[in-house]
C-alpha cells in the first residue's frame, strides 16, 4: 500500500507541473528584464593596444545591464550562474562580443580588447547595478554565503554560517537540510565533490581563502547528484593583479591563565597577487585554531614557556588549515585558464567523556591481601575484578586520604597493605587525529563566444586515528590497560566514574579518491532582448575511483574468539571501487519563460574484490537514471515564480557495503556489497520578490519523499546456521515545510537578513541504530509508522543585523531561535520500549544572541581593525541533548537493559537535565538519583573574544 501511494505521488505531481508550465508559456510576456542574481561575479577589463581603456561602457546582453568603465578600464557585475555575452562600446570604438561561463560563487575576469573602428549598435541596456536580486532563470532554491559573512558575523567557519540558512538544522555539529539525514549534504570545492567515501562528512576551507559558497537545497539541476538533500558549492579565492593580504589574531585570554573562557587562540593570514610570470597569480592562506573548549579536561598537555610568561604548545583541540592556489590565464584574448590548488586540514583533539573526566587517586589492595567484606559487600563485580587484573581497585578520592573508611563507619588508617594509585582519567581517553589533503587542477577553455569547455582532475585523501596515547605515543591494541568492563570499582562512591584502565576503543582509517570530471556548455538560438528563443545546453561526466582502508576495534586488548585477532569487536576493511556519472541538461528560454530539464545517470560498483556470490542481485554495477524538471517565469519585473521536480539518488556510505562479512567476523553488523542507492523524490514551488531596490525576499514550499534508506535486518548465515545482522535498504522518511528569506543590502548604514523555516521531518528510524536496538531486544517491534525524527525542528529562525559607519566602525547582531527537538520518555522499570512513544515529547526551545563589533584605524599607512566577539550574550542554558553515551559502563543501566540510558529516565522522572545514576550503596532496595552534572548536555554559555587584524 505504501509503495502504491508513493507511486501515485510520483505520477500526479509532475502532471500538475506540466500543466502549470503550459499555462505559463501562454501567458509569457514579449519582453522581460532579466536582472542579475546573487551567485557569482564578472569583472570586465578593457584594454586598447595593451593599455587600460575607459572611454566607454561594458554590457551584459542577456541581463540588459551595463555601466561605464572605471578609470582603470574595469567594471564588475554580480550575476546568477550561467553563460553570458559581454560587449564593450564607446565613441568610435568597440570590442568583439565574448561569451563567459560563471559558476556558483565564482569570480570570472574577462579581458576585452577594444579597437578603433566602426562599432555595432548595442541593444539598449538598462543600468540597474547590483541592487536587484531576482533570478528569473533559476528553478531551484539557492542561498549564498559571502566571504564577508565569515568576517562580519558571529560564526567561526563556513559550516556555522550555512547552519543559519533557511531549511537547515544544526545538531551535534551535523547539518540536516530540509529534514534529511546528516550525510545527505555533499560539499563541492570549485566543482569537485569532496567527501570521505567510507564515513561521509563535510569539508571546509580557510576563512581568508574562502571566496563564496552557495547552498543548493532544492531544485537541483542534473549536473548535481549523489546527494539526497543538497549541495554546498564552495569557491576558493584567487590572487589578483596586485599584491594584497591580511592577518588576524583572536583570543579569549586576558593576561592570566585563570582569566579565560576556553583558552582560545586563532591566527589567520592570507596573501596573494601576481607573480613574475605574466598572467600567473597566487593566493596562500592559513588558519590555526587552538583551544581547550568549554568541555575542558584535565588531560596532561606538554606545554612550554617562553620568557617565563608566554605559554605555548598543544591544547585540548588543535586545528591547522593551509590553502594555496595558483591561476594562469593564457591563449588568444586570455580565453584559457588553468588553476591548481592544494588544501590541507589537520586536527588533533581530545574529546570530553564525563565518566572519564576525574583526576585523583584510587585505593588499591594487592590481590592476595584480605579485604574487609564490609567494604565490598557481596558485590561479585569487585571479586571478578580481583581475578582479572590481579589488583583490587576500591574507592576513589581527589586526594590521598590517610583515613579513607572513617566516613563509611570504618576504622582509621588503610588496612591490608593498601595504597593510593594516581589516576588521571582523561589521559586514558582516546585522542582523535584527523587529516585531509586535496590536490586539484582545473582547466577552462573558451572554444567560441558561445561554447565553453572545462576539465577537472583531483586527488584527495582522508586520514583518521582514534586511540589512547601515553607519553606522546599512540598505544597499540595489545597495550591497552584493563579489559572491559572492569574500569569501575568505587562501589561506595558509585560505579559511574572510571577509576582505572584505558577507554576500550581503537580506530584508524585511510581513504584516497581520484576524480576526473569534464563538461561543456553551449548556447544556441536567438538571445536578443525582446526576442529571446534559445537553448543553453550543458553535458558532462565524472569518473571516481576509491581506495578505502579501515580498522575499528572495540575492547582492543581482547581477542576475537573466531579469528584470534585483536579486538573483542573487530571491523577491518580493504576495498577498491569505481563509480561515476553523466548528465545532460537544457535551459530553454522563450520570451521570458525558462524551462530547465535534464537527465542524470549514476553508476556504482563494489569493486573486483567482492565475489559474485556476495551479490544476490547479480548486478556488479548499480545504475540509476534521475530526471529533473524545473520551470521559471517572471510574474513582473520584480517577481519570479518557479516549480521543480527531481528524483535523486545517493550511494550509502561505503562502510555499509564493506563492513566485515562472514561467520568469522566479530563485527556487530555485516556489510552488504549488494546494497542499493537511497532515493529521494522532491517537489518545490518558489517565489522571488524584489520589494525595493534594497530589500529582496524568497519564499519556498517543499516536499520530499525519501525511501530505501539504510537500516539493519537479520538473515541466516548458511555456514553456521546462526542469525547475523546486516545492512539493507528498508527505512523511509518524508519531510515538508516552507522557508522564508528576507535580505536587505547595506544602505543607510545597515543591512540584515532573516531566515525562517517551518518544517516537519518524520520517518520510521533516525539511523541504523534504531533497528539494531530492536534486534538486540530494546524495543517491542520495528516501527512501521513515521514518527518525528531527532532533528524535527518545527520552527527555526535566524535574524542578522549589521550597523556600519564605513571606514570607522561596525556592529553585527545575530539572534537564533529553534523550537524544541523531540525526545522519547523512558521509565526505570521499562523492559522493552514501545515504539509508539518514540519522540513523543519535546525539549524546551533554544535561543541565542551574539554580536561582533569592529573599530577601524589607519596606523602607519595600514588598515588596522580591533574587534570583539561575544557569543551567547544572555548566557542561555540551552539543552542540546539529554542523553549522553554511558558505554562501556554496564552498571548504570536498569534491569540489565543496556538499551536504557539513565540520563533519559532521570529527565523523564524529574524534569532535570544534566544526567544522573541510581545509587543504593547499602542495598536498601530503594536507590536514589545521584546527579552527575554532565556539561555535554548543555550548549556553551557566554564567552567573549578579542582580536586585532591588519589589511594590506
Amino acid at each position: 500500500m505504501d509503495s502504491m501511494i508513493r507511486g501515485k505521488r510520483s505520477m500526479w505531481l509532475p502532471t500538475i507541473m506540466l500543466l502549470v508550465a503550459v499555462s505559463g508559456l501562454a501567458q509569457a510576456q514579449e519582453s522581460r528584464k532579466i536582472n542579475p542574481g546573487r551567485a557569482g561575479k564578472i569583472i570586465v577589463r578593457a584594454t586598447e593596444k595593451g593599455l587600460p581603456w575607459s572611454n566607454g561602457a561594458a554590457a551584459i546582453v542577456e541581463l540588459k545591464t551595463g555601466g561605464n568603465l572605471g578609470p582603470d578600464g574595469t567594471k564588475s557585475f554580480d550575476v546568477p550562474p550561467g553563460t553570458y555575452t559581454i560587449r564593450i562600446q564607446g565613441q568610435g570604438a568597440s570590442s568583439e562580443p565574448k561569451s563567459v561561463v560563471v559558476g556558483a560563487g565564482q569570480t570570472v575576469t574577462v579581458d576585452m580588447v577594444v579597437s578603433q573602428k566602426a562599432s555595432k549598435t548595442l541593444e539598449e541596456v538598462k543600468v540597474v547595478g547590483d541592487v536587484v536580486r531576482v533570478d528569473t532563470k533559476a528553478s531551484g532554491t539557492v542561498q549564498r554565503v559571502r566571504a564577508d559573512d565569515l568576517k562580519d558575523k558571529p560564526v567561526d567557519n563556513l559550516i556555522q554560517a550555512v547552519s543559519l540558512k533557511a531549511g537547515v538544522v544544526s545538531q551535534n555539529g551535523q547539518l540536516h537540510v530540509r529534514g534529511g539525514r546528516s550525510g545527505e549534504l555533499k560539499t563541492q570545492i570549485d566543482g569537485i565533490t569532496v567527501s570521505d567515501p567510507l564515513f561521509g562528512g563535510l569539508v571546509s576551507t580557510t576563512n581568508l581563502g574562502f571566496d563564496g559558497a552557495e547552498l543548493l537545497s532544492g531544485g537541483l539541476d542534473a549536473e548535481y547528484g549523489n546527494a539526497l538533500s543538497g549541495v554546498l558549492a564552495i569557491s576558493t579565492r584567487e590572487g589578483r593583479d596586485h599584491f594584497e593580504g591580511s592577518m588576524q589574531y583572536h583570543t579569549d585570554q586576558y593576561g592570566d591563565n585563570a582569566k579565560t573562557f576556553d583558552n582560545y587562540t586563532r591566527v589567520s593570514m592570507g596573501f596573494g597577487g601576481p607573480t613574475p610570470l605574466s598572467k600567473l597569480t597566487y593566493f596562500v592562506s592559513y588558519d590555526g585554531i587552538f583551544q581547550d573548549t568549554y568541555l575542558k579536561t584535565t588531560a596532561t598537555q606538554r606545554r612550554s614557556k617562553l620568557l617565563d610568561f608566554i605559554s605555548y604548545g598543544p591544547r585540548q583541540s588543535n586545528e591547522g588549515n593551509l590553502q594555496a592556489k595558483m591561476a594562469y590565464h593564457f591563449g588568444k584574448d586570455q580565453s584559457k585558464k588553468l588553476t591548481g590548488e592544494y588544501i590541507s586540514n589537520r586536527t588533533v583533539a581530545g574529546r570530553y567523556n564525563h565518566m572519564w573526566s576525574r583526576k585523583g587517586y584510587v585505593l588499591v589492595f594487592p590481590e592476595t591481601t584480605f579485604v574487609n567484606p564490609n567494604l565490598i559487600g557481596d558485590d561479585k563485580r569487585n571479586l571478578s575484578n580481583i581475578k582479572k587484573i590481579g589488583k583490587n581497585y576500591n574507592i576513589w578520592s581527589p586526594v590521598q586520604d590517610p583515613n579513607p573508611f572513617v566516613k563509611f563507619g570504618g576504622n582509621s588508617g588503610i588496612p591490608g597493605g593498601g595504597f593510593w594509585e594516581y589516576y588521571n582519567a582523561p589521559d586514558h581517553f582516546p585522542t582523535n587525529h584527523d587529516g585531509f589533503d586535496l590536490y586539484k587542477v582545473l582547466f577552462q577553455n573558451q572554444l567560441s563566444d558561445k561554447t565553453v569547455y572545462t576539465a577537472k582532475m583531483s586527488r584527495y585523501q582522508f586520514d583518521s586515528r582514534q586511540g589512547v596515547e601515553r607519553d606522546g605515543r599512540a598505544l597499540q591494541p595489545g597495550e591497552y590497560d584493563v579489559t572491559s568492563p572492569d574500569y569501575f570499582s568505587d562501589f561506595f562512591g558509585g560505579l559511574f566514574w572510571a577509576t582505572h584502565g584505558d577507554y576500550p576503543v581503537y580506530n584508524e582509517s585511510h581513504t584516497v579518491v581520484y576524480t576526473i570530471k569534464s563538461d561543456v556548455t553551449s548556447r544556441r538560438g536567438d538571445f536578443t532582448p525582446g526576442h529571446i528563443n534559445g537553448h543553453t545546453f550543458k553535458a558532462g561526466g565524472e569518473l571516481i575511483y576509491n581506495q578505502s582502508r579501515s580498522l575499528s576495534l572495540s575492547n582492543p586488548n581482547q581477542f576475537a574468539s573466531a579469528s584470534g585477532l585483536p579486538g573483542g569487536g573487530r571491523s577491518e576493511i580493504t576495498a577498491y571501487n569505481p563509480e561515476g556519472s553523466g548528465f545532460f541538461q537544457d535551459r530553454w528560454e522563450f520570451e521570458g519563460l525558462v524551462l530547465n530539464a535534464g537527465l542524470r545517470y549514476d553508476f556504482f560498483s563494489p569493486g573486483p574484490q567482492i565475489d559474485a556470490t556476495d551479490l544476490p542481485s547479480g548486478k556488479r554495477y548499480k545504475t540509476q537514471f534521475s530526471p529533473r524538471l524545473g520551470i521559471s517565469y517572471p510574474i513582473s519585473d520584480r517577481d519570479a515564480f518557479s516549480l521543480h521536480y527531481g528524483r535523486t539518488y545517493q550511494t550509502p556510505d561505503r562502510i555499509y557495503a564493506f563492513e566485515n562479512r562472514g561467520s568469522r567476523s566479530s563485527v556487530a553488523v555485516q556489510g552488504n556489497p549488494d546494497i542499493e542507492p537511497e532515493t529521494n523524490i522532491s517537489y518545490q514551488a518558489a517565489v522571488q520578490h524584489q520589494f525595493t531596490s534594497e530589500l529582496f525576499g524568497q519564499f519556498s514550499v517543499f516536499f520530499k519523499d525519501i525511501f530505501g534508506l539504510t537500516t539493519v535486518r537479520q538473515k541466516k548465515d548458511l555456514s553456521t546456521g546462526k542469525l547475523v545482522q546486516y545492512y539493507v535498504n528498508g527505512d523511509y522518511a518524508s519531510s515538508r515545510g516552507f522557508e522564508v528569506t528576507l535580505s536587505k543590502r547595506m544602505s543607510h548604514h545597515f543591512s540584515g537578513e532573516i531566515n525562517y523555516t517551518y518544517g516537519i521531518a518524520t520517518g520510521v528510524a533516525n539511523d541504523v541504530t534504531d533497528a539494531q536496538r530492536f534486534l538486540n531486544g530494546g524495543t517491542l517491534y520495528l516501527p512501521i509508522d513515521e514518527q518525528p525524527l531527532n532533528w524535527d525542528v518545527r520552527n527555526s529562525l535566524s535574524a542578522q543585523l549589521s550597523i556600519r559607519q564605513e571606514g570607522d566602525w561596525s556592529v553585527n547582531f545575530l539572534y537564533t531561535y529553534s523550537s524544541g527537538v523531540p525526545y522519547t520518555p523512558h521509565t526505570r522499570n521499562e523492559d522493552r520500549a514501545d515504539p509508539k512513544k518514540t519522540n513523543s515529547l519535546r525539549l524546551p526551545s533554544t535561543s541565542n544572541l551574539s554580536l561582533t563589533a569592529d573599530k577601524y584605524y589607519r596606523i602607519w599607512g595600514q588598515n588596522v581593525t580591533f574587534f570583539a566577539d561575544a557569543r551567547n550574550l544572555l548566557d542561555s542554558k540551552n539543552i542540546i541533548g539529554i542523553a549522553q553515551s554511558t558505554a562501556p559502563n554496564p552498571y548504570v543501566g536498569f534491569n540489565e537493559n543496556a538499551n536504557l540510558n539513565p540520563y533519559d529516565v532521570y529527565f523523564n522522572e524529574t524534569g532535570l537535565a544534566g544526567g544522573a545514576f541510581l545509587y543504593d550503596p547499602f542495598r536498601t532496595g530503594h536507590p536514589d538519583w545521584v546527579p552527575v552534572h554532565d556539561p555535554r548536555v548543555f550548549e556553551e554559555g557566554r564567552y567573549v573574544r578579542m582580536g586585532v587584524g591588519i589589511t594590506f
